[in-house]
């Protein structure tokens, strides 16, 4: 079995990826001066729909989403982050 998998996402899933998008984007936002906690997880709620979004899970722990919304004949990257370091990712969603 591989230990990267992707699912579906529901709508239980919206906090913990707000989360994990807020700790994905925090060192380039604030190394930019744009970093605000509640924004930018805000950001995601308002656009967060799990019937286009898939989860990137390593060894079941959630490390990022994917997200695409169809477009006239093509699909739309419109969310997609990563987290490299399993082990902040997972002290955040715990």
């Amino acid at each position: 079995m591989s230990p990267i998998t992707m699912r579906q996402a529901v709508q239980a899933d919206q906090e913990q990826l707000a989360d994990l998008r807020a700790l994905v984007l925090y060192d380039d936002l604030t190394r930019l001066g744009r970093y605000d906690d509640v924004k930018v997880r805000e950001r995601f709620r308002n656009t967060f729909d799990p019937a286009q979004t898939q989860i990137i899970e390593l060894e079941g722990s959630m490390v990022g989403c994917v997200a695409l919304k169809p477009k006239s004949e093509a699909l739309t990257c419109c969310s997609s982050f990563l987290m490299l370091s399993l082990s902040e990712s997972t002290a955040i969603i715990k």
